[in-house]
């Protein structure tokens, strides 16, 4: 759990907490590491990977709309759209 808190940037107890939630609607179990007894894998249940696969694909849209875009035009949308949802400027360019 503590290379999952690493990976999700937030606090190991975090993690627990966000855990022990998914584990009490069937979504992820957590079973013993096959080498370290210590330490905890984090495996999703059959309703863990159909509700990750419903996610997945919601963001089939965007994915696809983006996929039109180059790099260029990708960061621009970026920018702009970190502007709408926080406020913040974008970084000024030189003309």
């Amino acid at each position: 759990m503590r290379e999952l808190a690493d990976e999700i940037g937030c606090d190991a107890s975090n993690v627990t907490q966000i855990i022990r939630r998914l584990e009490a609607r069937d979504l992820v179990r957590r079973r013993p590491h096959p080498h370290d007894r210590r330490s905890r894998h984090i495996v999703r249940t059959a309703d863990g990977t159909a509700l990750y696969a419903a996610f997945e694909e919601s963001f089939a849209f965007a994915r696809s709309a983006i996929a039109n875009l180059d790099a260029r035009e990708q960061d621009q949308l970026a920018t702009l759209l970190r502007k709408a949802l926080n406020g913040e400027q974008p970084p000024s360019t030189s003309r």
